[in-house]
C-alpha cells in the first residue's frame, strides 16, 4: 500500500475467503479547511449495491462522485481545471465513472451496482466526491474534494 494512503482497512465481521475491504487515502482539501469526509455504508460485495455518503460538504452543491479502476498518479490539483478551487484540493481518482448528485444538506450518498459475477472477487476500484458550492442564484462559489476511498470487492 502506497504511503500516501491512509487509514485502516475495514471489514466485515462474516468475511469469507475474500473479504470485501476499505481505506481512505489523503484527506481532501476545502479553502482553508478539509472538505469533509467520504465513509462507506456498505463494503463492495459481489452481486450488492456499494454505498458511501459524503458529510461536511457544502450546503448547496452539485457533487460529483468518481469511480475508477485506478487511482490519479500523480492526484491532480484542482486548482488546475478549476479557479474557484484552492490549493491542496487534489483528483485522487481517475474520473472514468461519474455520478452527479445534488446536496441541500451538506451531505450526499453515492451508490454503485457491483453485478453477481464472481470474477469481480478482489478487484479494487478507487472512489471519491468532488462538490461544487453553489450560490442562491447557481453561479460556482468553489470547488473541493473530499478523501478517496480504496475499495477490494469481496465475495460470499
Amino acid at each position: 500500500m502506497p504511503a500516501s494512503w491512509r487509514g485502516a482497512f475495514r471489514s466485515p465481521s462474516t468475511m469469507n475467503s475474500m473479504g470485501s475491504t476499505e481505506a481512505s487515502r489523503d484527506q481532501g482539501y476545502r479553502g482553508d479547511d478539509k472538505c469533509g469526509e467520504r465513509n462507506p455504508d456498505d463494503l463492495p460485495w459481489v452481486g450488492g449495491t456499494f454505498r458511501a455518503t459524503g458529510t461536511g460538504l457544502p450546503t448547496n452543491a452539485l457533487v460529483f462522485a468518481v469511480t475508477s479502476l485506478s487511482p490519479m498518479a500523480p492526484a491532480l490539483p484542482l486548482s488546475i481545471v478549476f479557479s474557484q478551487a484552492g490549493p491542496g484540493c487534489d483528483l485522487f481518482v481517475a474520473p472514468d465513472i461519474l455520478d452527479v448528485l445534488v446536496t441541500t444538506t451538506g451531505t450526499a450518498q453515492s451508490q454503485l451496482f457491483l453485478a453477481n459475477v464472481p470474477s469481480l472477487a478482489g478487484v479494487i476500484f478507487y472512489h471519491q466526491m468532488v462538490p461544487i458550492e453553489l450560490d442562491a442564484l447557481g453561479a460556482w462559489v468553489a470547488v473541493s474534494a473530499t478523501n478517496a476511498l480504496q475499495l477490494t470487492v469481496g465475495v460470499f
